[in-house]
């Protein structure tokens, strides 16, 4: 899908709560065709993706992207659930931009895999134990996350049985920047990586 104007964007209705599941992997590629641009104030940054729950006013509780700054110290690739952890590549203020961050090599604006894993009680991988949210490009482990709890909004246990959608290139985002995605792919289960990933 190639999202190039600020009207488009996917919204793709959910069977099932992600905030509930044990664990879990989300997976696509995508491209950034503008990376030298610049993040923006408020909502200049570019969210791969945000999971929204209406009925909570859930809106930026599940997230996966670029950002400035993630209102907790962390920018570049940030990423997180809400009560189970939140992570980023950079501190706040050290990446302007997402070729800035370095993850994308020499093709900032080519073509990647993402993905965004997450297991509770903690994921057996060699490269981050005892973590439970692991932020993966092109099968590198880019950041992770120890499990921290946030109690500051609604509990994430009622979002059973309401609606839940995974929304690409939303009014949360930087929706003037265009973005292609291909392949999006959510499993059941904490996909780590491997050579075939």
């Amino acid at each position: 899908m190639l999202l190039d104007t600020p009207d488009a964007k996917v919204i793709i209705d959910l069977p099932f709560s992600p905030y509930l599941m044990p664990e879990g992997t989300i997976e696509f590629w995508a491209k950034l065709p503008q990376p030298h641009q610049q993040f923006g104030s408020g909502r200049g940054h570019p969210w791969l993706f945000n999971m929204e729950c209406p009925e909570l006013n859930y809106t930026h509780h599940f997230v996966f992207g670029f950002n400035p700054n993630d209102g907790a110290g962390g920018g570049g690739l940030v990423g997180g659930i809400h009560g189970i952890g939140r992570m980023a590549t950079h501190r706040w203020g050290t990446a302007a931009t997402i070729a800035e961050t370095g993850l994308l090599g020499d093709t900032p604006d080519g073509w990647h895999h993402y993905a965004f894993v997450w297991k509770r009680d903690g994921i057996n991988f060699p490269e981050a134990p005892g973590r439970v949210i692991l932020l993966i490009v092109d099968r590198k482990v880019a950041a992770t996350s120890v499990y921290s709890p946030n109690t500051n909004f609604v509990d994430t246990r009622e979002t059973e049985g309401k609606k839940i959608r995974l929304v690409v290139h939303d009014v949360n985002s930087d929706n003037t920047r265009p973005v292609a995605m291909s392949d999006l792919k959510i499993w059941d289960h904490a996909k780590l990586p491997q050579p075939d990933f």
